[in-house]
């Protein structure tokens, strides 16, 4: 028995072939795919492209953790110069654990992204008021 493969979907053929022609199709490629009645096959939405402001979303996701960079810089340059609260950044670190556990469940890039950059960001600054 042959199997083909169609992107994330297997389609036994020797099962194809037992069906009526009205209950059988092929896709652009010509492989034999189930009919729209076949409710244990799964449908896979079709992927649609990022719109602007996602793609804007995604650079800001990116930038903005960034931007704690001069304190980090400065907290390392000038250690105990000034206060800053351990439990403030301790704080934000859960947080962005948050973020980021909800991004990867929900499979959403740029809160996997801002999320995974500011856990970074906040063990550095922690780590520079330990110091």
């Amino acid at each position: 028995m042959a199997f083909q493969k169609h992107e994330s979907l297997s389609v036994h053929s020797d099962e194809q072939l037992a069906l009526p022609t009205s209950a059988r199709h092929t896709d652009d490629k010509g492989l034999l795919m189930p009919a729209k009645s076949h409710h244990h096959i799964k449908k896979y939405a079709k992927v649609r492209a990022a719109t602007p402001l996602e793609k804007a979303m995604v650079c800001v996701a990116i930038a903005e953790p960034l931007m704690t960079l001069p304190q980090i810089i400065d907290l390392y340059a000038h250690p105990g110069k000034g206060s800053v609260s351990m439990l403030t950044w301790v704080l934000y670190l859960s947080a962005s654990l948050m973020w980021l556990v909800y991004g990867i469940r929900i499979q959403n890039k740029p809160l996997i992204v801002t999320g995974a950059l500011w856990l970074c960001m906040e063990v550095l600054v922690i780590t520079g008021i330990l110091l």
